[in-house]
């Protein structure tokens, strides 16, 4: 083993320079990997949809009115004025057709609920009773039983006007007197097709 100083040849400023380039170069690349940086082009992104989002329509019949009684030309209160035989009543009721969507296609039409259907229709075969419930404001379809509903039709005002004609000589003697008819069974509805 010698014992000679062992001496380490001078470095020129010139490597010492180059050696510190790449090692900042190292540290920059190892830098960019570990916080997640790209060396990516040019590039941008834009909303697909945006935020507007999608609304539903909907279908009911609104400000419903009614039933206001008349007979001939007077108001009638059924709560407390009496029809007789010749007598003819009338009933109004209205509604505002509510109709939101874009391909909204429904049907309107009369349901008779209960006994009221077949109590009108016995009383018309015995005789008894003329009757006719009719909707207007609307465009009358194919079918007698149903009108057309669109979204055109958003807004209107639907009138259901029925009426009763109690047959003069259709009774006699003391027939049908303090009887209680009732049409709570007559609805308007609105169903989607």
């Amino acid at each position: 083993m010698s014992t000679a100083p062992q001496h380490t040849a001078p470095t020129t400023g010139r490597n010492r320079r180059t050696g510190r380039a790449v090692l900042a170069g190292v540290v920059a690349a190892g830098l960019l990997a570990a916080g997640g940086g790209t060396f990516a082009k040019w590039s941008d992104e834009a909303a697909a949809v945006g935020s507007t989002g999608i609304s539903t329509g909907s279908l009911s019949l609104e400000n419903v009115s009614g039933p206001a009684w008349t007979l001939g030309d007077e108001a009638f209160d059924p709560a407390t004025d009496r029809i007789v035989p010749g007598d003819t009543l009338q009933f109004t009721t209205t509604a505002v057709v509510d109709a939101r969507g874009k391909n909204l296609d429904a049907d309107l039409s009369l349901a008779y609920e209960g006994a009221t259907k077949q109590y009108l229709d016995y009383a018309e075969r015995q005789g008894l009773l003329d009757y006719d419930v009719e909707v207007t404001g609307l465009a009358d379809t194919d079918d007698d039983s149903a009108y057309d509903v669109t979204s055109a039709d958003d807004g209107k005002t639907v009138t259901v006007t029925g009426t009763f004609t109690w047959i003069g000589d259709s009774v006699t003697g003391t027939q049908y007197q303090n009887q209680k008819i009732t049409f709570d069974g007559i609805s308007l509805q609105l169903e989607q097709k």
